[in-house]
């Protein structure tokens, strides 16, 4: 469903909070744990391209220990603080 953004999961008042699923408008799409409207916590990022990132998330950025899985089946280790690699 590329172009159109959608988000599918739990709310509370209003905002995303809990577990949800987000699609992106370019085709990429967050599985995982919402706070206060932003990532958080443990998901996948599915990329368009067939690549996903598995790991930590805080306040919508990659944080922490992670796996990038890439679609030619080569796993890379990551750490991310505050969606900065390192």
């Amino acid at each position: 469903m590329k172009n159109k953004e959608v988000y599918e999961g739990e709310f509370c008042n209003g905002i995303k909070e809990g577990e949800g699923k987000y699609q992106f408008k370019n085709g990429d799409y967050y599985v995982g744990s919402w706070k206060k409207g932003q990532p958080n916590g443990w998901g996948t990022l599915y990329y368009a391209n067939g690549d996903k990132y598995q790991g930590g998330w805080i306040d919508g950025k990659p944080h922490g220990k992670g796996i990038l899985y890439k679609k030619n089946n080569i796993k890379l280790y990551q750490k991310y603080i505050n969606g900065k690699l390192q």
